[in-house]
């Protein structure tokens, strides 16, 4: 491969990554993260091939939400975005305000492709939710992943999915399929998390104390997935 095209495919690289919101400058950035996760999380669940995920989202110990999430690779493949994690209060039955995370992984090699995918994954153990509360974990490394079942007739909670940590279910290009999670780094974005409460604060304070940290711009997506978890499926 001569050196003009390997830096074309990097320069189209870079410019496809440009739109990712991986820092933000001011508030508004990370309200339109929190509202993209609204609206990710409103296709999934009202999606009619989402029968298990509408069926065992009352069941979440925590939500993973990635709005937008780049698997891509030319000479170092890997996988960047920003989503947010909410955490179910069993004890008030409330959800937490969202805390954000960065997403990120990377192999060594060629690899030439592209793929852009919405991710909305279901946290049903409580060892899930202790590797990922404010700590930087490997989906299907630290903890057990499996891609959730997909279709009108799966409904049923007897599936083996439910034996994992974390069910994620994706969409690429309008379509909903299983997408390879595994190797995916997430870890805490303090920063955001600092910014958009406006103090210091960490991912861990927020989900762990879902009645004292609260941001009124998260009330909706707080709501969506309350109502989602409330409803029959």
């Amino acid at each position: 491969m001569n050196s003009a095209l390997k830096l074309a495919r990097v320069s189209a690289f870079l410019l496809i990554l440009a739109p990712l919101q991986l820092y933000a400058t001011d508030l508004s950035d990370l309200e339109e993260v929190v509202d993209d996760a609204r609206l990710t999380f409103a296709r999934f669940v009202g999606n009619p091939d989402m029968a298990w995920l509408r069926k065992n989202v009352k069941e979440a110990k925590g939500l993973l939400i990635l709005p937008s999430l780049l698997k891509a690779g030319y000479f170092v493949g890997g996988s960047l975005g920003k989503g947010v994690l909410l955490l179910h209060d069993e004890r008030t039955g409330e959800w937490s305000d969202p805390a954000f995370y960065t997403v990120t992984a990377g192999s060594v090699g060629l690899q030439i492709g592209l793929r852009r995918s919405e991710v909305v994954a279901l946290v049903m153990t409580k060892r899930g939710i202790e590797s990922m509360v404010g700590a930087k974990i490997m989906l299907g490394g630290d903890i057990n992943l499996t891609v959730g079942p997909v279709g009108r007739g799966v409904s049923g909670s007897t599936t083996p999915a439910l034996n994992a940590d974390v069910v994620a279910f994706s969409r690429s290009d309008g379509a909903f399929a299983g997408l390879s999670l595994r190797g995916l780094m997430i870890l805490p974005d303090d920063g955001w998390n600092s910014l958009y409460h406006g103090r210091s604060t960490s991912a861990s304070e927020i989900l762990l104390n879902s009645t004292s940290v609260r941001h009124w711009y998260s009330a909706r997506l707080r709501a969506a997935v309350a109502k989602a978890q409330n409803e029959e499926p």
